[in-house]
């Protein structure tokens, strides 16, 4: 959908469309999710928005036009103008590309359960989410390492899914993730993992430490930038 926004009229079935941008947006690897920060009534807000019509995908290359005149070299709430054109009315109907289309809400336990059984047979947003919940509570349990030598093959998910949502606490783990493959050889090695952790030093356990500290005393506004972003993409709920 096309996120909403002021509109000023500039000619004969056109208007302009204006965002207050506090810096440009960012786009996935695929090219198909636009993420950006943007001054909303007085507040700084993230948004998400993937063109899926011919209309919104014309109105994307307009808006990433207009992107490129502004210098972000300049600090300070920078205004992105572009004419929109009225699109066309058309059907609307649940969306081929989203399975959770007829879904309103998720209960996360239960994806959680269905994952440890068969991971595969979720969906893209409940692996998210399931790697997401996994990392969570592996910490609670056993602490941040236990997630790196038993659900290893989780993680480019794992930090996938935090990149997009801009979690607060990506850092500590993308970092923690960077320092224990050093330590284990330059390459995943389980083995040499396990050696690693059992035998480090107290300096390497506080480096350790500091980066749980970090990711935990974020993770509420982690998982509230993770139903942001279901909610935006998906029109999705979890509990």
């Amino acid at each position: 959908m096309t996120p909403k926004r002021k509109k000023r009229r500039v000619g004969k079935g056109q208007s302009q469309v204006v965002h207050r941008l506090l810096s440009p947006p960012e786009r996935t690897a695929e090219g198909q999710l636009l993420l950006w920060t943007e001054v909303i009534r007085g507040k700084s807000e993230v948004m998400i928005w993937t063109p899926e019509t011919p209309e919104e995908l014309e109105e994307a290359k307009r808006f990433l036009r207009a992107v490129e005149r502004i210098d972000w070299a300049k600090p300070g709430i920078h205004e992105v103008r572009y004419a929109k054109v009225k699109p066309r009315k058309v059907k609307q109907r649940p969306s081929a590309r989203n399975p959770n289309a007829t879904k309103t809400k998720l209960d996360l336990l239960h994806v959680n359960k269905r994952g440890d059984v068969n991971f595969g047979a979720l969906t893209e947003v409940e692996k998210d989410l399931y790697v997401l919940l996994e990392f969570f509570t592996l910490y609670e349990m056993e602490g941040i390492t236990h997630f790196f030598y038993h659900h290893l093959d989780h993680l480019p998910r794992l930090l996938s899914f935090m990149a997009l949502i801009k979690a607060p606490n990506r850092r500590a783990v993308s970092d923690l993730a960077k320092f224990l493959k050093a330590q284990s050889g330059g390459k995943w090695n389980v083995d040499a993992l396990e050696d690693f952790l059992y035998e480090m030093s107290s300096e390497d356990l506080g480096k350790i430490n500091a980066w749980g500290t970090d990711y935990y005393s974020k993770a509420q506004e982690m998982w509230a930038r993770a139903r942001e972003y279901v909610k935006l993409r998906y029109d999705l709920e979890f509990d």
